[in-house]
């Protein structure tokens, strides 16, 4: 592959979602979706799960469920 064609490649590939995310934006086609960020800053650390007794593994699997509806 020549070096022209590999940079017209990448420079497709990185400038088409650039023009896609623009023109949604610019033409307002998800302004109308039913979505609102409620977004809080915690005041205080939030722990999950207790420290496991004996060295346990290092990944926890969390599902965190917000339980209030507006």
């Amino acid at each position: 592959m020549s070096s022209r064609k590999f940079l017209s490649l990448f420079l497709l590939c990185a400038l088409v979602p650039l023009a896609a995310a623009w023109a949604s934006l610019r033409f307002g086609w998800f302004s109308a979706a039913p979505t609102v960020n409620h977004g809080e800053w915690l005041t205080q650390e939030l722990r999950l799960l207790p420290a496991p007794a004996q060295g346990g593994g290092q990944w926890h699997l969390v599902y965190v469920l917000s339980l209030i509806h507006i």
